[in-house]
């Protein structure tokens, strides 16, 4: 039922309290020219000499903001709220019945507060008993009051932050993202992440996938380039799925951090931990525990494994005669010429002092480990420049091969110490087999 009648600017306030105290459980809310639910005017009064009753009054009813007017109404009855919408436009106030999305039936009454308030003003009155209209409104407020804590939260993080609905689709992005990975304009996660390096891509991919498939989560450590950065950033990306009460995936939440200087300081560490600063090849741990893991696959030792033990003849008098200098500088040139020697697949290692030991995998005959040998064995023969002297280096090299599950890896560095003696016996710088 539409009311024509004009409405005079002095009897908005009047208008609005006739209806308030009609009915007190309504749902009060201002409506935007686009259609918005917005919160109702502070300003909004029910006369001069009505002031002292208007806040209570207004603090009784429950305010409906951040929806469309059209969004809460089924389909059938939307154009009963454009009818109303048009009619409020000219005869300032409007009246209708719509059936809510929820199931519901509200009565709409419209008042045009334009002139005074800047808005419409809406009251929707709940013609169901149990007063659903307002449970909706509070729960809906609730709800956006959360959200919007939420996305404010995510502005304090040092983390990029964002939300992708069930096809990937960025439904939030906290202003840190693009500061880490660049693509402020991405759409999607796949193209906010398409800085990755091309080994890295394949891996986003499946991780973002089994999240939203099902509903995995996924931690993964990717380098970016980002435009305008002269260095890659290493970001650490975590993925969390959202579920709902049935476990069905809706989206998912994800957590990108700079982990720079993490990952440097963790490689650095790793090489201190498995690396002899002074020649650059393996430590002892780590050429032990190269060994080890070597033996431990039968089928790897039945294509045979070889281990040569090297020490360098007359090293101590280097240090005596020349200095600690020239003697780190013959081991570091020792461990280099090894290295050069050595298959592409062995492993060289420096177990103390003047010792190398050299893990030979994949070796399938004695014979093709003793040719490995003697390379390594003539390279050391060669003299070493340090400072203006040339210092003279040789080395006893002794070797050790199995094809023999039952070898232990003790067994096989004693077998190869042992052909080392012989060798330095023979005071000619020769590889020695068993």
């Amino acid at each position: 039922m539409v009311n024509c009648q004009p409405l005079e600017l002095a009897d908005v306030d009047r208008v609005v309290s006739r209806l308030l105290r009609a009915h007190p459980e309504s749902a009060v809310t201002g409506v935007r020219s686009d259609g918005a639910l917005v919160a109702p005017p502070r300003a909004l009064r029910l006369g001069p000499h009505r002031h002292l009753q208007a806040h209570p009054l207004l603090r009784a009813h429950h305010p409906l903001q951040g929806e469309n007017a059209l969004e809460i109404v089924t389909p059938s009855h939307r154009d009963r709220v454009r009818g109303a919408w048009d009619e409020v436009l000219q005869c300032r106030v409007a009246d209708t019945a719509v059936d809510l999305v929820d199931g519901g039936t509200a009565s709409v009454h419209l008042v045009d507060a334009r002139p005074r308030h800047g808005v419409l003003l809406a009251l929707l009155v709940d013609d169901r008993a149990d007063g659903k209209l307002a449970q909706m409104v509070a729960a809906n407020e609730e709800l956006r009051t959360r959200e919007q804590l939420l996305h404010r939260l995510t502005e304090t993080l040092p983390s990029g932050v964002v939300q992708i609905d069930r096809d990937g689709l960025i439904v939030h992005r906290n202003d840190r993202t693009a500061l880490l990975v660049g693509n402020p304009e991405a759409t999607t996660l796949v193209e906010q992440l398409q800085g990755c390096r091309p080994e890295d891509a394949a891996l986003v991919a499946t991780t973002i996938d089994d999240v939203l498939t099902l509903g995995r989560d996924g931690d993964i450590e990717v380098t970016v380039d980002v435009l305008g950065r002269s260095t890659p950033r290493v970001c650490h990306v975590a993925l969390r799925a959202l579920t709902t009460d049935t476990d069905r995936v809706t989206g998912a939440i994800c957590s990108i951090s700079d982990v720079t200087r993490a990952s440097t300081l963790r490689n650095e560490l790793a090489v201190r931990a498995t690396v002899d600063s002074l020649t650059g090849c393996h430590n002892r741990a780590s050429i032990m525990a190269t060994l080890h893991d070597a033996m431990e696959d039968d089928a790897d030792v039945r294509r045979g494994i070889a281990v040569i033990f090297v020490d360098l003849d007359g090293f101590k008098p280097v240090n005596d005669r020349f200095g600690h200098a020239a003697g780190d500088r013959v081991l570091a040139e020792a461990a280099a010429r090894m290295r050069s020697a050595a298959r592409s697949c062995d492993v060289v290692g420096r177990i103390g002092g003047d010792e190398f030991l050299v893990v030979c995998p994949d070796e399938r005959s004695l014979a093709g480990a003793l040719r490995t040998a003697q390379r390594i064995a003539a390279s050391l023969r060669g003299p070493v420049e340090h400072q203006g002297t040339t210092i003279l280096t040789r080395a006893s090299v002794g070797v050790a091969w199995t094809d023999r599950p039952d070898v232990s890896a003790g067994a096989l560095i004693a077998e190869a110490d042992a052909a080392m003696y012989r060798s330095k016996r023979a005071g000619n710088g020769e590889a020695v087999g068993p």
